[in-house]
């Protein structure tokens, strides 16, 4: 997850889709603590930190914000990530 990400965000994550990236993987299954920790390796940060921002943030992010991200990460390998047993 953490390589995908750098390689579809190479300078950051922007700001205003943050949340939709949390919600993204929280989509796939991937638990609180996955999230933040593949967060924490992307951003350099502990999980810790983000761990408190992944478990209160709300999911509020549109159906179509979401389907965006993704149709975005699918050009650098999201949906053979997604398979991976």
């Amino acid at each position: 997850m953490v390589d995908l990400l750098r390689a579809a965000c190479p300078d950051e994550i922007p700001v205003s889709d943050r949340i939709v990236v949390l919600e993204v993987l929280r989509d796939t299954g991937m638990s609180d603590r996955s999230v933040a920790a593949a967060l924490g390796s992307y951003l350099g940060d502990s999980n810790e930190n983000l761990l408190h921002e992944v478990t209160v943030s709300l999911r509020t992010a549109a159906e179509h914000a979401k389907a965006r991200v993704v149709e975005h990460l699918r050009k650098f390998g999201y949906d053979p990530w997604v398979d991976e047993p």
